[in-house]
């Protein structure tokens, strides 16, 4: 029987980044980390980073293990300052979570045994908000069980 525990794995990630994404921040502010959907409305800090997990695939590899694929949403969301200034502040958070994932050597910290950005898009508006900027950032985290 393969043991697997969702909530647990789930958490460990959430943790990981929560812990290690300051370490790059250089002298930005710190943001709200947040284990939900990322709804704009209901968070209003000046920076959230919100940790949302998609689709999960397996597939068989021996009578004994299989292999688990995690589709990870990263959203980095800023508001509250001049267009200029959040454009520069969200791409600084996207280029310090970039930096943060690929020191973990790909792997957050042995909590996947490996994973790759597959993605990264840039919203200059949020909701049609110009005072609203955000970036997704999609993993793929495999971890054989």
């Amino acid at each position: 029987m393969i043991a697997l525990d969702f909530f647990t794995q789930q958490q460990a990630i959430f943790e990981y980044i929560r812990e290690h994404f300051k370490e790059y921040l250089e002298a930005l502010p710190e943001p709200d980390y947040v284990h939900d959907f990322p709804d704009p409305d209901k968070y209003k800090h000046e920076g959230t980073l919100f940790v949302q997990f998609g689709h999960y695939g397996f597939q068989r590899l021996t009578n004994e293990s299989e292999s688990m694929t995690i589709t990870l949403s990263v959203y980095l969301v800023v508001r509250n300052a001049v267009p200029e200034t959040l454009k520069e502040r969200l791409l600084k958070y996207t280029t310090a979570f970039y930096q943060m994932f690929d020191a973990s050597a790909q792997n957050l910290g042995g909590i996947v045994d490996y994973g790759t950005i597959e993605s990264i898009i840039i919203y200059e508006y949020v909701e049609g908000r110009r005072d609203t900027k955000a970036s997704e950032i999609t993993l793929l985290l495999t971890v054989e069980l």
